[in-house]
This record gives structure tokens, C-alpha cells and sequence, in this order.
């Protein structure tokens, strides 16, 4: 499939949500079969409501128009000799009603030890159209099926759909994750707008993201005044954060990194102490751990935020956030181990390396295994891979102005455009890309274990 054929099928795909149990009946006068056991659903679609049904061991999926009981479009399955099961819900992007579509999940017992599971969505033009499929290896016995948002459960395992190799695909959800970075995002204007909007379209077109972290110089002062944040109270707050952000595919958790300029044009403490209502702003430390999935003894993803400033500028605390760097690296237990902070250890930008972070913290990442150490600073992109480390080098500090960069020897990618990181990770694979603010990967680059 074509990719531009595949968006366009993503697109028109938003789901709506709830649980269809197999007794239950659309509330419609339509009979969507002359006789039998049936398991319908009715939802709407395209702003028009519709049925879904199919016989408990029956051969085809009808949709019906639920006002006119007319019939709309008929697929045809395998006979299943155990029961059917349906459930309609929002298991991809958004929205549905007068703009978007219901997914359909239709399953069939394969034998005692599998099951298939096939996932439709209703066209505008009101049809129904497969997007994806999946056999499991399942218990023998019943088979327990539900959704809620964006999780289909089966036999109490979450699944999710995500977008793989430009394929929808259910993957376990503690088994895969995308998340975004950007760095240097701290200028109201045109340029943060666009990559704000750029990130909400990326985020919908992959069903989401789980979180975001920033890499530092979340605010920059302005011509009116020093100080961009004074303090908790400080419009900014709003101006600078809340609304640029306040996208419908950016309603997530972002993780706070700090900057140099966090520091020398910002009120720090009212940084560290501000409580946002919106409980997108996170920042519980200087620095700090996020783990994916959270409390889980064996995290898929564990990224380890860094106050590079403090380790730079030799300030109180450097010693301590050193230690606490080893102690956690030596205790994580995750797949992958990233660690995010300001200053890079390698550049070719304006600023170029940074001499405390190869001495201080690059010894420890090195040791302890660390696949990327993500990073700003320089209002640019960059990938460095390097001969003498297994470290992956990211720049990612285009979140609102720009400068000029560079290549050298060990560039993997550079360039001076606005924009930002997605990292996707599923089980033992994480793809890397560079994105523009036209959503556009400019670097892409593949990890695995």
C-alpha cells in the first residue's frame, strides 16, 4: 500500500468507544439478519448511525443504516464454530460522530490455541474497509475481549494499535512507545507554533504519543523584560506553555528539562515549584527518572533527565546529581536507557563540546550502556555516532529559533531547520527520526538489541 493511501485511510479511521457483549442488541427496529443469534452494535459514523453486526458463528459483517434498515455494505468471513466477539471503540486517533468513523474488531476462534483478530473502519463513503489483522497464541478456554480508550484488553493483556513500518499494527502496549523531544523551545512566535503543530500532527498520525520531554531553555526573556518567568503566577506560564501546547494530540505529559537559560534569565525556584493546572508541566527535580511502562519491574524505556547547568556551571548539587547518575544507571533494569539533559557531550554547532559532560557524565553512560544521550543547546539537529563510544549523540534544540551548524567526521545527520525528535520503540527495536515542521522525516535511524 502506498503510503499516501495509507494516511488517507488513517485519517478518516477515529474510532468510538464501548463494549458490545454478545446477548446485546443495537437499539434500532432493524434486523441486520432474517434469523439466528446475532451480536450487533449501533454507533455513528460520518454522522450517520449505523449497525454493526454479525451472527454468532455467521459468514459475513453487515453494516446497516440504523434510521433506514438499509444495507450499506457486507464482508464476508470465516464461519467460526465458536461464538463471535464484537466490540466497537476508539482504538485509533480520534474523534468519530460527523467526523470520523467507528473501528470494528471482529475476532474468529482459529483453533484451541488461536485467535484472529481483524480491524475494519466504516468509509464516507460507507463502506467497511479492513486496516489491520493479528493471530494470537491464546489459553485454551474462553476468550475475554474489551476496550477502552485506544487499548483493546484480550485475556487481560493490553494491546494497542500503532503505525509500524507505515503498517497499523496491534503490538503489546508494554512492549511499544513513541515518544517526542525538543530542546531550545523557549521563543513565543511563528517558529514554536510550527513545531507545536508539527508534533500534533505526527502524534495523531502514529495514534499518539505517550509523553514529551524538553531538553532545556523552556523560556527565553523578552524586549519587555529580563526575567520570562518571575513567578508562579507569571502570564508566561500560559503564553509560553499552555497554549502553544494546548493541541489535541499534545494532551499528554511533558517532562521538564532544565537549561542554562532556565537559569541565568528565569526565576529557578519558581520553575522548580510551579504546580500546572493542566498537569502536562512535570518537573518533580532538578533531575529525575521516567520509566515506561511506569512502576514496572523490568521497563520497557527508562529516561534519565539531567540539570546539565548544574554539572556546566559547578553549581551546589553537581557531586550529588553525579552520584545519583551512577547509582541510577547501575540500578535500571530497562530495555533501553536513554538519558536527556541540555549540553551535549559532541557538537559541531556553535557551541561545540561541552568539556564537564565528556568528563563527568559520558564515562558513566559509557559504562553502564546507555543507547542515546538526547540533548539541545545548539538551536539545530544533529546525529553524531562515534567510534570510541556505542552512544548514540542527538541534538535536538530547533523547538522555536535557529543557528547555523556544521558537519564533522562522525555526523550522521545535521541541519539547521526547525523541529524535533521521535523516538519509537517496539520491544527490542527503536527507530530514531529527525522531523521538520512540515512533518517531514529528515534523518531516520534504526537500533536494536
Amino acid at each position: 500500500m502506498k503510503k499516501n493511501t495509507l494516511i488517507a485511510i488513517l485519517t478518516s479511521a477515529a474510532i468510538l468507544f464501548g463494549s458490545v457483549q454478545a446477548s446485546q442488541a443495537a437499539s434500532s427496529d432493524c434486523q441486520p439478519f432474517a434469523k439466528g443469534q446475532v451480536i450487533s452494535a449501533q454507533r455513528t459514523a460520518w454522522g450517520q448511525d449505523v449497525i454493526i453486526a454479525i451472527k454468532k458463528h455467521g459468514r459475513k459483517i453487515r453494516l446497516i443504516d440504523a434510521d433506514t434498515c438499509e444495507l450499506l455494505d457486507s464482508i464476508k468471513v470465516s464461519r467460526n464454530t465458536s461464538t463471535h466477539k464484537l466490540v466497537v471503540n476508539n482504538l485509533w486517533q480520534a474523534g468519530g460522530g460527523d467526523s470520523g468513523s467507528p473501528e470494528i474488531v471482529f475476532t474468529e476462534r482459529v483453533n484451541k490455541r488461536h485467535l484472529s483478530l481483524r480491524f475494519y473502519t466504516v468509509t464516507e463513503g460507507m463502506t467497511l474497509q479492513k486496516i489491520s489483522s493479528k493471530t494470537l497464541s491464546v489459553a485454551k478456554g474462553a476468550v475475554s475481549l474489551s476496550a477502552s480508550d485506544k487499548s483493546l484488553t484480550v485475556n487481560g493483556t493490553p494491546w494497542h494499535l500503532i503505525l509500524w513500518n507505515n503498517e497499523i499494527t496491534l503490538k503489546k502496549t508494554d512492549k511499544s512507545l513513541l515518544f517526542l523531544a525538543l530542546g531550545d523551545e523557549g521563543e513565543w512566535g511563528e517558529g514554536k507554533d510550527a513545531v507545536a503543530a508539527a508534533m500534533n500532527g505526527v502524534a495523531e498520525t502514529n495514534n499518539g504519543a505517550e509523553f514529551i520531554t524538553t531538553l532545556g531553555d523552556n523560556f527565553y526573556p523578552t524586549d519587555t523584560f529580563y526575567y520570562t518567568i518571575q513567578s508562579v503566577d507569571d502570564s508566561d506560564w500560559e503564553d509560553n506553555f499552555q497554549i502553544p501546547y494546548s493541541l489535541d494530540y499534545l494532551e499528554v505529559p511533558f517532562y521538564i528539562g532544565l537549561g542554562n537559560h532556565d537559569y541565568s534569565d528565569n526565576d529557578l525556584d519558581s520553575i522548580l515549584a510551579y504546580d500546572d493546572p493542566t498537569g502536562k508541566w512535570n518537573l518533580p527535580d532538578n533531575y529525575y527518572t521516567v520509566t515506561y511502562p511506569e512502576s514496572s519491574s523490568s521497563p520497557l524505556l527508562e529516561v534519565i533527565m539531567l540539570d546539565t547547568e548544574m554539572i556546566e556551571s559547578e553549581y551546589d548539587g553537581a557531586a550529588a546529581q553525579i552520584s545519583w547518575l551512577e547509582e541510577t544507571l547501575a540500578a535500571s533494569t530497562a530495555t533501553w536507557k536513554i538519558v536527556a539533559g541540555h549540553h551535549p557531550a559532541y557538537s559541531y554547532g556553535q557551541h561545540g563540546d561541552t568539556a564537564s559532560i565528556q568528563a563527568d557524565v559520558l564515562p558513566l553512560l559509557t559504562e553502564y550502556g546507555v543507547d542515546i544521550y538526547l540533548t539541545g543547546h545548539e538551536h539545530d539537529k544533529q546525529v553524531i555516532d562515534r567510534s570510541d563510544d556505542d552512544i548514540l549523540h542527538v541534538v535536538s534544540g530547533a523547538g522555536s529559533r535557529l543557528r547555523d551548524t556544521s558537519e564533522g567526521a562522525d555526523t550522521l545527520f545535521s541541519a539547521s531547520t526547525l523541529g524535533f525528535t521521535g523516538i519509537q520503540i517496539v520491544g527490542d527495536t527503536l527507530e530514531l527520526s529527525m522531523y521538520d515542521t512540515d512533518q517531514l522525516v529528515e534523518y531516520s535511524t534504526e537500533l536494536t538489541k
